[in-house]
């Protein structure tokens, strides 16, 4: 039943009518539309919600993998014109074509597809189409120059996708460094991506074969800026990428993902430089691309609600900041089950802290929660560190001092059995252990915060890492000190 419910889930609006639109046509029982109904309706369906809407097992099990083989047989035509569907559909008529000798049809639809495969720089693609050019040529008189030439053309082609799987190579290598690094810091990281930067693709872009191959160039040579922290390379390869991509817009169609992450490159480089006047545009650049699949729907949620999350939040209009947090998180939900643990993890983190920061405490705990039951020492530790560490700011804004001690030593000893224990992070978690919140005067307390204060002001000078990346702790002192300097 899963893979049945995330099928329909799954499915955009307009997918859905024009699979009721599909169905209508058909004739006879359609009990599988209704169950399909039903699917949809329910908020998280289970066998045992359909056990009244069936006379018995044997129909319910027949009408559900009837409905899951209607859906994919609509889907797979509702979505016959994107290039990789339509490369295929060609294929398969071309074969029908040649299996069954109809040489005069097979050549006039190869030109037609030999024109699409150009025109979208399906290299693969065009070298199938050569082999069934020589099929048709092998039928013709002086057919022995036409087969040679054929075979010169497919060899171009071949090149040619080599050369795109090559750059495609090096920006998945890049890629992974990025995942796994964010920035490169040591001095062996650094030497690792220096040497990628080396490449002789990179260096002479001449050697690129395709506009297709260019673009990854480009970002290629994006995620090196981010990895060597080169901000102005980052502008400067962000928005040749996009004005490249609007220029040939038949690159969009063929993957609009990564012309999504170039606006999202320029996003980050003009938050870090607090551009903000400049970033609704870019915005509503990528809000068009909405509803396309599911796939894209996950991915702009995860590069771009960030973004989004962090310009209302500085616009402080607080209204419109909760609002707009309230309609996130119901996207979310909506979409959560297709997002993998990292994504999961950094929602759940930037939810957290959102909620913390307009007051919705409740929420905050329970995003913390989710975080930590996702994080481990291989997956995020630095957010497995940062919101166990969190969790102790949370609880005193909650008021909970009994639960402090005893939550801090098990934080402790988590942190330090994965070896994830720090100076200062340290420093944190006795403030809090050895603080007797609910005994000291408001007077005795606010000493105890200018103290701890202080530690941590002569120890971070400015090095913001780990958990004080993303918490401002000098911040935080000073709003509990004037918290109990207002109560009197």
């Amino acid at each position: 039943m899963d893979q049945l419910v995330t099928l329909v889930k799954s499915l955009q609006k307009s997918e859905k009518r024009y699979f009721v639109l599909s169905t209508g046509l058909q004739k006879g029982d359609k009990k599988y539309l209704e169950l399909f109904h039903l699917i949809d309706e329910l908020e998280h369906p289970t066998e045992k919600d359909f056990e009244n809407f069936f006379d018995n097992k044997t129909h319910f099990y027949h009408h559900k993998k009837y409905l899951y083989q209607q859906l994919v047989d609509c889907l797979r035509n509702y979505h016959a014109q994107d290039i990789g569907s339509k490369c295929h559909a060609f294929l398969e008529e071309l074969e029908i074509l040649n299996q069954r000798l109809l040489y005069n049809t097979l050549y006039k639809r190869i030109k037609v597809a030999k024109k699409f495969g150009i025109q979208y720089e399906q290299f693969s693609f065009l070298v199938q189409l050569c082999q069934y050019e020589q099929a048709y040529t092998m039928f013709q008189k002086n057919k022995g120059e036409d087969i040679i030439n054929i075979e010169r053309v497919s060899q171009q082609y071949l090149v040619q996708a080599q050369n795109l799987s090559a750059i495609q190579l090096l920006e998945k290598e890049l890629k992974v460094l990025l995942k796994q690094w964010r920035f490169a810091n040591t001095k062996e990281q650094k030497n690792l991506v220096n040497q990628l930067k080396q490449n002789e693709l990179l260096q002479n872009p001449q050697l690129l074969l395709s506009q297709r191959a260019f673009i990854i160039y480009l970002e290629c040579k994006i995620a090196i800026a981010k990895l060597l922290r080169e901000d102005e390379d980052l502008k400067k390869y962000a928005k040749q990428s996009i004005q490249y991509f609007e220029q040939n817009p038949f690159l969009i169609k063929v993957d609009v993902e990564m012309y999504i992450s170039k606006i999202v490159s320029l996003l980050t480089w003009k938050l870090q430089n607090a551009e903000f006047d400049s970033l609704p545009p870019l915005f509503d650049k990528i809000a068009k691309y909405q509803g396309i699949s599911i796939r894209v729907d996950v991915f702009l949620f995860l590069k771009v609600t960030p973004f989004q999350l962090y310009y209302n939040d500085k616009m402080e209009n607080d209204e419109k900041m909760k609002c707009f947090l309230d309609t996130t998180e119901k996207k979310f939900k909506k979409l959560q089950e297709y997002i993998d643990d990292q994504g999961l993890v950094v929602n759940y983190s930037n939810f957290a802290l959102y909620h913390h920061k307009y007051g919705n405490f409740k929420k905050t705990q329970y995003f913390i929660a989710l975080a930590l039951e996702k994080c481990s020492f291989k997956v995020r530790r630095d957010i497995f560190s940062f919101m166990s560490l969190f969790r102790v700011l949370v609880l005193y804004d909650q008021k909970k001092y009994e639960n402090l001690v005893e939550i801090t030593e098990n934080i402790y000893r988590k942190l330090y059995r994965k070896k994830m224990n720090f100076e200062l992070e340290l420093m944190v978690l006795h403030f809090f252990k050895k603080t007797p919140f609910n005994i000291l005067s408001k007077r005795e307390l606010i000493q105890n915060f200018l103290c701890f204060k202080d530690k941590i002001k002569s120890k971070l000078k400015n090095k913001r890492t780990g958990f004080f990346y993303y918490i401002n702790i000098e911040s935080w002192i000073n709003d509990k000190i004037e918290e109990l300097e207002g109560t009197g």
